[in-house]
């Protein structure tokens, strides 16, 4: 993790947002902190919301056809019972574009999308190949492209949150923790009860031992 991604960490750790999650078993009442990873859930998401995605201006429009990177990382912290959310992403795009006089394709990359803001930058844009609109697409990706994934990435923040703070995975999680505490009480019990059957077993064979020596003396 480097050091930018770590310091956002210790920023929304002084300022937690208030969504329930969920932690390990071992995190008894999702109290201590805990780091869970959550870059293959964001990456699923964000693919969602991209692919098919369409915007356009003059009669052309451009389609987001294909997700094929998502890098980064992104985290969901575990603290008091609540989330602290925490991602960085750089996102690679592949588009088509058409209009009635011709097609065309390629690439651009979102850069930098994280919790904080949306203050993404989308750049790298790049055409296959030559055609009669390419030119036209370029600009109208670096014109509209920004505005227009901001309304996509809006509530990606609460979308990304409920992943964690789902009731049903909530409800799941107390029923989960309600079981183990049975069996740890059940093993306790059944701990104790063969302690006890293990003293009474000694004190038995201290008794006979005993009762040896006490033969063994009136004998002689």
């Amino acid at each position: 993790v480097h050091g930018g991604f770590l310091r956002k960490i210790f920023h929304n750790k002084m300022n937690p947002q208030p969504p329930q999650a969920v932690g390990s078993i071992w995190n008894v009442n999702s109290w201590h902190w805990e780091n869970k990873n959550y870059t293959e859930v964001a990456s699923h998401l964000i693919k969602e919301k991209l692919t098919n995605f369409t915007f356009g201006r003059d009669g052309i429009n451009i389609t987001i056809v294909r997700i094929p990177k998502v890098k980064g990382e992104a985290q969901i912290n575990v603290r008091k019972g609540k989330q602290i959310l925490c991602y960085e992403l750089d996102i690679d795009v592949e588009w088509n574009a058409e209009n009635d006089e011709d097609i065309a394709e390629g690439t651009f990359n979102i850069r930098d999308l994280n919790e904080s803001d949306l203050d993404f930058e989308v750049n790298n844009i790049v055409c296959n190949e030559k055609t009669k609109i390419t030119d036209r697409v370029k600009e109208i990706i670096r014109k509209l492209a920004k505005p227009e994934l901001d309304k996509v990435f809006k509530n990606f923040n609460e979308d990304l949150s409920k992943f964690e703070s789902d009731p049903r995975k909530i409800e799941e999680d107390k029923k989960r923790r309600e079981e183990e505490y049975a069996r740890t009480q059940q093993a306790k019990l059944e701990k104790g009860l063969e302690k006890e059957r293990i003293a009474e077993l000694q004190k038995q064979k201290e008794m006979e031992f005993k009762e040896q020596m006490s033969k063994l003396a009136a004998d002689q």
